[in-house]
């Protein structure tokens, strides 16, 4: 029942947005009563923030298994750079934008995020930086620079993509990406 509640909870939030998402439509989704969606989850807040931690850890499970499964004859920092960017095309991208957004003006939502948000963020941190080139410079104090670097590269043409209508731009840009990746691994 609560795996129900959370997946519902995504797609409701990537269907109709955090604004039109309400606790109703999701029970009304899982198929549950309101008073059991209440019982697992007594705010909206707390649903949403759990729905977007469980299925963020459901995709850095399947980067882990995609990453090991990446072909010797295959270039890895090509493939990891598109697996990582899978992520970013998918409705669960779309869903945690829109908490994201929303927490700006609500200070529960906030407060829940900032309790839930660095656990999971670290973790892929983690998971994007094992597959990364070393840099040429700064040894591996760099590293993590380079990580938040590609994450602020898959970020930005992540909101590129509902502006990019056949996805040019955004495929430009992680092609370009995995470009500079390679010139680093030189």
């Amino acid at each position: 029942m609560r795996e129900r509640l959370l997946r519902a909870t995504v797609d409701t939030l990537f269907e109709l947005g955090y604004s039109r998402t309400t606790t109703v439509e999701i029970a009304r989704r899982a198929g549950v009563s309101r008073g059991a969606q209440l019982h697992h989850f007594p705010t909206k807040q707390s649903l949403v923030v759990e729905a977007i931690a469980y299925l963020t850890q459901k995709r850095h499970e399947a980067f882990r298994a995609d990453i090991s499964a990446i072909s010797p004859s295959e270039s890895r920092t090509d493939a990891a750079i598109e697996i990582a960017w899978r992520g970013y095309t998918s409705p669960l991208f779309f869903a945690w934008l829109e908490v994201r957004i929303a927490s700006r003006t609500d200070e529960v939502l906030r407060k829940e995020l900032e309790r839930a948000a660095p656990q999971h963020l670290s973790a892929f941190e983690e998971d994007l930086t094992s597959v990364l080139p070393t840099v040429p410079f700064g040894g591996e104090e760099a590293r993590p620079l380079v990580t938040a670097f590609v994450l602020a590269v898959f970020n930005g043409s992540g909101l590129l993509q509902l502006s990019d209508s056949d996805g040019t731009r955004s495929k430009a840009a992680i092609e370009t990406l995995k470009l500079l990746a390679k010139s680093f691994g030189r």
